[in-house]
């Protein structure tokens, strides 16, 4: 899945997830910072090391960095 993709995946899961008026921009920005920290989550998971050794390849950091420079477009 594209980066872009992913961040409106991701926008429409938290919007979804709302009990008001998913039409609202308040619930719109809502679900924006609710992706904005899930992905901060997973980035920082990426970060953590097992004896010393990252447990995922920086390709996967990026992919997720990149993510979330999407999610700013939306």
């Amino acid at each position: 899945m594209t980066p872009e993709a992913k961040a409106k995946r991701l926008v429409g899961l938290m919007t979804i997830a709302s009990p008001y008026n998913q039409d609202s921009e308040l619930v719109k920005l809502w679900a924006k910072m609710c992706a904005f920290i899930a992905i901060d989550e997973i980035i920082n998971e990426l970060e953590c090391a097992y004896n010393g050794e990252p447990i995922t390849s920086n390709e996967h950091k990026e992919y997720w960095q990149q993510v979330k420079k999407e999610l700013k477009n939306i």
